[in-house]
């Protein structure tokens, strides 16, 4: 396998999917929250071009609950044929990939894998690259410069072992996997915008400069356009009415400074 490559990966857009906690909320509140996700979205497609990478990497829910009418297709549509435009290739699973509306046709650059079809295509540098949905069965084959294996979880050491200078992603936390020998050989993709206030894990999507299957460096890139955050107020027998009231002003007045930093 050749020289190095730069994808970017990210996962669950779920783009119909608006966030938690909608209901009760101002309409112009509920509308941000609806639209965060194709926010979000978009500012990872904007990374995409604006890191200069090869390889974007999409895995998991890319619709989420499927509604009629529903912009999301067309969304997708837009944004892969930008890629296109600057010489990135798209990668999806063959069942997260929404079928398209009549009149809409997926963009040449967008490659589609499944358990029983490996893809494989050139990049924008020449370079070769071979990608296995890893649902089905691996076969080790040195044809490509470099092999990608789409995966639900974490590879074993002994995955690792088997399929030397292939790098795995994975649809899980997102972390690193180091080989025994030395190198990260696997990175989870998470997910693209924490949907609730309960989500810890760190979100967005993750720049990977790749050579001969091991990450030399990971880049996390921020697309969250929501921030969640959790208030508490401890409250006693001398607590007033107005004293809280002024309370969460105060907060509020801190989270707003917080959020334009």
């Amino acid at each position: 396998m050749g020289g190095r490559l730069r994808l970017l990966q990210a996962g669950d857009l779920r783009l119909n999917e608006p966030l938690a906690g909608v209901a009760g909320l101002s309409v112009p509140l509920q509308e941000r929250l609806a639209d965060a996700p194709y926010v979000a979205a978009q500012a990872l497609f904007d990374a995409a071009i604006r890191e200069r990478v090869e390889v974007v990497i999409l895995l998991g829910e890319l619709i989420g609950s499927h509604q009629t009418g529903s912009r999301a297709p067309w969304f997708l549509q837009q944004q892969f044929a930008r890629l296109a435009t600057n010489g990135i290739a798209v990668v999806v699973r063959g069942d997260e990939l929404p079928t398209p509306p009549q009149g809409l046709v997926w963009p040449r650059n967008v490659h589609v894998v499944s358990p029983a079809m490996p893809t494989s295509f050139l990049v924008r540098s020449g370079s070769a690259v071979r990608v296995l949905d890893g649902r089905g069965a691996l076969v080790r084959a040195d044809v490509a410069e470099h092999q990608l294996i789409l995966s639900d979880a974490p590879p074993t050491q002994q995955l690792l072992d088997e399929f030397a200078r292939s790098f795995w992603v994975s649809r899980s936390a997102a972390t690193g996997v180091r080989h025994s020998a030395g190198g990260v050989r696997s990175h989870g993709v998470g997910t693209l915008q924490p949907r609730r206030e309960s989500v810890r894990e760190a979100t967005g999507g993750w720049v990977i400069d790749l050579l001969a299957g091991v990450a030399e460096a990971v880049e996390h890139v921020d697309c969250a356009p929501v921030r969640w955050a959790a208030l508490s107020l401890e409250l006693s027998a001398g607590s007033t009415r107005e004293g809280v009231a002024q309370e969460i002003r105060t907060r509020l007045d801190q989270l707003q400074r917080v959020a334009h930093e």
